[in-house]
């Protein structure tokens, strides 16, 4: 008997639409003329082919339907996004107590 859609919201509550997780595959490395940094974002389009189908066993039991997909194309589609960083305090001397 197949598993029962669940949605992210409420653990054990039915999907009315049985949704599949997707594993992307055969992704390798192109050159960037612009490499993002640590913690940069990048925005990509992805043309992939599915290969397979099938039922996948959680380390937590949950059985969830996954789609095994064969990456073709990999395009930048925008601008790399530096992450929000809190701002540096000015730093005062006369503060210290030492």
């Amino acid at each position: 008997m197949p598993p029962k859609p669940r949605t992210d919201d409420e653990p054990g509550q039915t999907a009315l639409v049985e949704s599949a997780h997707v594993k992307f595959i055969g992704m390798s490395m192109n050159a960037l003329e612009a490499p993002p940094e640590i913690d940069d974002r990048m925005t990509f389009t992805v043309t992939a082919r599915c290969i397979g189908s099938g039922l996948e066993r959680r380390k937590d039991g949950e059985l969830r339907k996954t789609m095994k997909m064969d990456v073709e194309d990999v395009v930048v589609t925008g601008e790399i996004q530096k992450p929000e960083r809190d701002p540096e305090l000015p730093y005062d001397e006369s503060q210290d107590t030492d």
